[in-house]
């Protein structure tokens, strides 16, 4: 197999064990949304966001999400993450993970359809945690175009994504997600997702299963998990199940 092509697959690995849930923060999904805040409304979401595969368990405990409403149709945000992984046949290795800052703008907004673009940066927070796995080696730029569309009680949200790091690895997501409200305070998600390389032969195709509930206007509690549909990474690669659980605060 060419070099290249090893460096993507491990890439592609990393971003589906590692940082899908700081490079996406659209929780309970893996997607974001176009939602922008309030102008100087602040939103805090602190959780626990793991994976698992033949190859490798990962968790990031705690898995932190600030976001801040600049104005009327953007905003910025930070995530921080504390890793845990730990590969068949080894220890577990823990550490901080990857930081990521973001930049969301949302270009067209009617009653039923809002349509945006990102700009997310992510960098291992400490180079030990690159020597341990724990994070990937340079920095990776997303840029992230989603959509929103109220269609009666249905919510439809699309995801296409482009990220690259500093040594040229590529890596397409997208992701179609249908939320339904259920009874006045809780809404369930049921999310298609995915990512490849820019020559499609290592595709990997996952579900997830989300509900939010609504303690009160400020407090909410997210619960995902998920698991595969396809995979073109092969089967110590291949995603056995992920979980997500959080609050989140609005202030």
């Amino acid at each position: 197999m060419p070099f290249l092509a090893i460096s993507l697959r491990i890439f592609l690995c990393l971003f589906l064990l590692c940082g899908s849930s700081i490079a996406w923060s659209g929780p309970p999904l893996v997607a974001d949304d176009p939602n922008i805040l309030q102008t100087g409304q602040w939103e805090v979401i602190v959780a626990i966001d793991g994976t698992s595969s033949s190859a490798m368990d990962s968790v990031q405990v705690p898995l932190v999400d600030l976001s801040y409403g600049v104005s009327l149709n953007t905003q910025i945000s930070l995530g921080l993450a504390r890793q845990q992984i730990e590969p068949r046949g080894e220890g577990m290795r823990s550490g901080w993970g990857a930081a990521e800052i973001g930049y969301k703008w949302r270009f067209y907004n009617n009653e039923s359809l809002q349509i945006a673009i990102a700009a997310n940066y992510s960098h291992a927070m400490h180079h030990s945690s690159v020597i341990r796995g724990l994070a990937e080696k340079g920095g990776t730029v997303s840029f992230p175009v989603m959509a929103s569309l109220e269609l009666g009680e249905n919510i439809w949200n699309v995801q296409l994504g482009y990220s690259v790091n500093s040594f040229g690895s590529k890596v397409l997501d997208y992701s179609v997600a249908l939320g339904r409200p259920l009874g006045s305070r809780s809404q369930v998600w049921l999310e298609l997702w995915g990512v490849t390389d820019d020559d499609f032969d290592a595709e990997e195709i996952n579900f997830r299963l989300g509900w939010e509930y609504a303690v009160n206007e400020e407090t909410h509690f997210l619960v995902g998990i998920g698991g595969p549909v396809t995979s073109g990474l092969g089967s110590e690669e291949e995603l056995n199940f992920d979980f997500y659980a959080g609050l989140q605060w609005f202030k």
